[in-house]
C-alpha cells in the first residue's frame, strides 16, 4: 500500500514521538507536539488507518498507538532515502533521540546497551536491570567480572572500530579485555554522526534475536 504524503508525515511523527518517550502516542499528543497542519479528527482517522494497515498497533482500545516493525522499517527507510528530510537533521542533533534509541534496544534485548559518539563527552548506557536478571549474575564473582569487562570496554572505547554492519566478539575474541565471559555486538549509529552502539551480555545470549534487533533498528 502507498501512503499519502499526509499519512507519511503522521506516521513519522508518531514513530519519532514513541522513540523519544517510549509511551503510546495519542492523536492529541501529536497535535500538541508536532507541526502537522491538520485537525485532531483527521489525525485520529489517519492513525486508525495506519493501525489497520499494520504500521502502528494499539495495545488497548483506550490507549495510544505504538510503531510495529513495519512502521519502524518505513521510518528508517525514509531517513536513508531522503537526503533533504528535515526530520533527519533534527534526529542527528538530538540527545533525546540517541538516548531513546539506546533505551529501546536495551528494553527489547534485555541486555546492556552503550551508545558512544566521539564528539560527545559521555556515554549513553541503558539496560542494567535486564542484563543483571540473567542467571549468570546470581553469584558475586560473575557480577564483579562483568563490572571489570565494562570498565575495560569504556577505557578503550575510542579504539573500537566497526568493520562490518555488525561486529560480534564472543568471549576471548574481544581484544581489549582479559575477561572472557561475555559477548559484545557493535553496530554503527543510524545517523551521520560517527560513533557506534554496543550491545553487551553473557555469552549465552540469543544471538539471532539480538542481531535481528540491530539490523531492524540500525541497518
Amino acid at each position: 500500500m502507498t501512503l499519502s504524503n499526509r499519512q507519511q508525515e503522521i506516521l513519522k511523527s508518531a514513530v519519532l514521538e514513541y522513540i523519544q518517550t517510549a509511551q503510546p502516542v495519542s492523536s492529541q499528543l501529536l497535535e500538541e507536539r508536532s507541526s502537522l497542519a491538520v485537525s485532531p479528527a483527521t489525525i485520529r482517522s489517519e492513525l486508525q488507518m495506519l493501525v489497520e494497515t499494520g504500521f502502528l498497533s494499539q495495545p488497548h482500545i483506550s490507549s495510544g498507538r505504538v510503531p510495529t516493525d513495519k512502521g519502524y522499517r518505513f521510518f528508517v527507510d525514509e531517513i536513508y532515502e531522503s537526503e533533504e528530510l528535515d526530520l533527519l537533521s533534527e534526529i542527528e542533533d538530538s540527545f533525546d533521540f540517541l538516548q531513546a534509541m539506546t533505551r529501546e534496544l536495551a528494553q527489547a534485548s534485555s541486555h546492556l546497551v552503550i551508545t558512544h559518539v566521539p564528539t560527545r563527552p559521555f556515554l549513553f548506557k541503558e539496560g542494567w536491570e535486564g542484563v543483571l536478571s540473567e542467571p549468570e549474575f546470581q553469584d558475586k564473582e560473575s557480577l564483579l567480572n562483568f563490572t571489570k569487562f565494562l570498565r575495560d570496554v569504556e577505557r578503550r572505547i575510542d579504539d573500537l572500530e566497526v568493520q562490518g554492519n555488525i561486529d560480534i566478539y564472543i568471549g576471548d575474541e574481544y581484544p581489549y579485555s582479559k575477561v572472557g565471559d561475555f559477548s559484545i555486538l557493535i553496530s554503527k549509529l543510524p545517523t551521520r554522526e560517527k560513533g557506534f552502539l554496543a550491545l553487551i551480555g553473557p555469552k549465552r545470549m540469543p544471538y539471532k534475536r539480538n542481531i535481528n534487533l540491530l539490523q531492524k533498528m540500525f541497518s
